[in-house]
């Protein structure tokens, strides 16, 4: 018998929920172990290494309880950690419309969106900074993002930003230089909400996160979701090794990337 790990924030409770559900329609017995979500929440202070934030419960509201959850009665279960095997089996269980439907949008979504933007479409950038910058191996530099913007701003003349942190100044001014219809920025806000319109934009371009991917994997395919070329880790780890397979193609956005 298996048992999931359930840890972090919303992506990572995602790929958990849709790694357990993967599991039992392949006629497995499994089990979701919560232990994490008996500490105390905390938020991590940005800069201090390897100080994390740990999250509460957050898929409540998509009608998700840990209640319908089969928990291990035994403690020689083979547990199933955050890495390859999770993270293959939740993109595995994301890919099956039964799973997919279990996260149901928050139902102000919508018209959010129109508040925002009426029914104009749109672009969405999520940038993980905040308190990643404490453990992560790896960020999508300034740089980067800012060139795939460039490369849709003829496509839709509205942005909306999703970051943990406030922008660079580098950033924000660059951004202000794309003359752009309207451009909205979200700093931390609700996550379920920042989670809903990222799944809702008619281009999304992605951080290297677990928040960014299964929003990716929750949208439509006639929705144009771009995804970084380098995970978090070395090129060769497991992640990015299931990040490659997902991209048949990339995004041309220069050759700068080539000297580093």
């Amino acid at each position: 018998m298996k048992s999931i790990s359930f840890t972090g924030g919303l992506g990572a409770q995602i790929i958990s929920t849709a790694a357990y559900h993967y599991l039992m329609l392949k006629g497995e017995k499994v089990t979701a172990d919560f232990s994490y979500f008996t500490q105390p929440p905390h938020n991590a202070i940005q800069g201090e290494k390897s100080d994390i934030s740990i999250w509460e419960w957050e898929l409540d509201r998509m009608g998700i309880f840990q209640e319908n959850f089969e928990r291990p009665e035994k403690e020689h279960l083979e547990i199933i950690h955050d890495g390859f095997d999770k993270f293959r089996y939740g993109l595995l269980g994301l890919s099956n419309e039964t799973i997919r439907s279990m996260f149901r949008l928050e139902p102000s979504i919508e018209s959010i969106r129109r508040e925002v933007f009426n029914e104009g479409r749109f672009v969405c950038v999520h940038i993980r900074r905040g308190d990643y910058i404490n453990v992560a191996s790896h960020l999508v530099p300034d740089s980067e993002f800012l060139s795939v913007l460039e490369s849709t701003s003829d496509l839709c003349k509205n942005l909306l930003i999703i970051s943990d942190s406030p922008l660079s100044n580098f950033l924000a001014t660059r951004i202000s230089s794309l003359q752009l219809n309207k451009t909205r920025i979200i700093i931390g806000g609700d996550p379920l909400i920042s989670h809903g319109l990222m799944r809702l934009s008619d281009i999304l371009i992605c951080s290297n996160s677990q928040f960014s991917v299964t929003a990716a994997a929750l949208r439509r395919k006639t929705q144009l979701s771009i995804l970084p070329s380098q995970h978090d880790g070395p090129h060769k780890s497991a992640t990015n090794g299931i990040l490659g397979m997902l991209r048949s193609f990339q995004i041309f956005t220069g050759i700068s990337g080539i000297s580093k």
